[in-house]
């Protein structure tokens, strides 16, 4: 009898769903993918005042048609610069206007192949990308790629998307057979594929539920973020979120490896106060236990519970952030993570923590350009615990194996700043310079501190690699998301493998070209 009440609830709420989504106008309601060229293209708007972004993404499609509506109505009576109306119209061709919001075919990147039988829809995407390239201290390679991509939509409320990744290219050093940048990835005679996202979610006007493999990004700097791992990592998890007036709550569970059991979950509450937006996030990595119910609930405090109920075994993390846009054009941020720190201490353990500021500037007179800055500080022993399976690494939590860092590069013991400047000498054309520097201390290995270490070495600790560069890219665009482009860079390199005085310089390049079929 239970069984069949349970059965019969299921396909009660499945109904629903599926109401809901059938009475839907409009087609789609996937996340954007981070590497989506709109992204850029809605930050250099932020930057000229038109509008304000959540610092929370990816966003749904519904999501960001919200916030391209925003951007042309503050822009009706603005005097825009040439490649500003060029963003503007293909942001509206994507997200707003009328045919392409019920037709994904008159989208600006409109799919590969459409089957419709309303409500159903499958779309897919096929590309095909080239490049020439060598990496700093490495080989000329030549590369070919593709990122097949697949929808199924039911109206405009749930979505199944997943998209591949397939590399075709020469198996030696970083891309030898055993020695990947990710242990997702595998190759068979040089040729490498990666299962990158495959989720479902189901998205009302003020709330979206998915449950599958996607990305997490929380915070407002521009080189990924220090609590959440942005575009190097998508995770398996469950999650949702809600947006009421000026709030907006977060929350996902993921699992890192089902070999070891190891978790990843976190809550964000974000709010909106006149042009300043303020998040506050909190994250644990834990296992060698089931799904935890205490990770499952998102209006209560990991770290206050855990250290009152659980003992101190997971790493609990907390992050605050903030950003804020400057007459019309500049937007400042900066994230502070704090991975352990006390004002009452007795066994003399450090405080671990993060920094990271920066902004964004765009004019558009007497020509046009965008500069971008980023300083990014992270203290010795951050991301660790004094359980050492337990760092802030995805995967099995082994960074030497190819698992990734969850927070920001470049990791414990290190900090980095990047200076950045693009000219569009066409609407369509982007010439970029760049300069930057990093340094590495020995600490980056992870290591937890141990009663008895020094609490406060110097930073960056022991013998430190530092390297410093330069470059300048450029990039051709065409229509439906088509681009050419090249990208070289210069870098010196000191105490190669913190070993004092060894020293290196090189130069790298990459000629690529991206294009879509239709």
């Amino acid at each position: 009898m239970l069984r069949s009440r349970n059965t019969i609830r299921f396909l009660a709420l499945a109904g629903v769903l599926l109401a809901f989504a059938t009475t839907a106008a409009a087609i789609g309601n996937e996340l954007i993918p981070l590497d989506d060229w709109s992204y850029k293209a809605i930050e250099r708007m932020e930057a000229l005042g038109l509008c304000l972004l959540p610092d929370d993404r990816p966003f749904s499609r519904t999501e960001m048609s919200d916030i391209v509506t925003e951007i042309s109505k503050k822009a009706f009576d603005r005097r825009l610069s040439a490649r500003d109306k060029y963003n503007l119209g293909r942001l509206e061709k994507e997200f707003t206007e009328f045919s392409s919001r019920r037709d994904p075919q008159y989208r600006y990147d409109p799919p590969t192949f459409y089957v419709q039988d309303s409500p159903l829809v499958l779309e897919g995407d096929v590309d095909i990308g080239a490049s020439f390239e060598r990496a700093f201290l490495g080989d000329d390679e030549v590369f070919l790629k593709s990122s097949p991509q697949f929808r199924i939509h039911i109206g405009e409320r749930v979505t199944m998307d997943a998209r591949y990744r397939f590399v075709f290219g020469p198996e030696h050093g970083d891309r030898a057979r055993d020695n990947k940048p990710s242990r997702r990835e595998k190759s068979f005679k040089g040729l490498t594929s990666l299962y990158e996202r495959g989720y479902t979610i189901v998205g009302f006007d003020k709330l979206h539920v998915f449950f599958g493999r996607a990305e997490i990004d929380w915070g407002p700097g521009h080189i990924g973020n220090l609590i959440t791992p942005g575009q190097n990592l998508t995770v398996d998890q469950l999650g949702f979120r809600i947006r009421l007036k000026r709030f907006r709550l977060n929350f996902f569970h993921g699992q890192l490896s089902p070999v070891s059991s190891r978790y990843f979950a976190g809550h964000r509450l974000e709010f909106r106060i006149a042009n300043t937006v303020v998040g506050v996030s909190e994250t644990t990595v834990y296992h060698d236990k089931d799904v935890d119910p205490l990770y499952m609930f998102p209006l209560v405090s990991f770290y206050a519970n855990q250290f009152n109920e659980r003992g101190n075994d997971d790493n609990v993390l907390w992050a605050v952030d903030a950003k804020t846009t400057l007459r019309s054009v500049a937007t400042l941020y900066a994230s502070l993570l704090i991975d352990d720190a006390q004002f009452e201490r007795e066994d003399g353990a450090p405080d671990k923590l993060a920094l990271d500021v920066g902004g964004r500037v765009a004019i558009s007179n007497p020509v046009e350009m965008t500069f971008r800055g980023n300083y990014r500080f992270v203290d010795i022993f951050t991301y660790t615990h004094k359980d050492s399976s337990n760092n802030y690494v995805g995967g099995e939590g082994l960074p030497d194996e190819g698992d990734a860092l969850l927070g920001g590069e470049p990791g414990p013991d290190g900090d980095a700043w990047r200076l950045e400047a693009e000219y569009y000498p066409r609407p369509n054309m982007v010439a970029g310079v760049f300069v930057f520097r990093e340094r590495r201390g020995e600490g980056e290995d992870f290591r937890p501190h141990i009663t008895g270490d020094d609490p406060d070495p110097d930073f960056p600790s022991g013998t430190a690699q530092h390297t410093h560069g330069f470059g300048a890219t450029v990039r051709y665009e065409f229509d439906r998301n088509r681009t050419v482009g090249a990208a070289w860079s210069y870098a010196r390199f000191y105490n190669i493998g913190h070993v004092g005085g060894l020293g290196d310089s090189d130069n790298a390049f990459k000629v690529f070209v991206n294009w879509e079929f239709l």
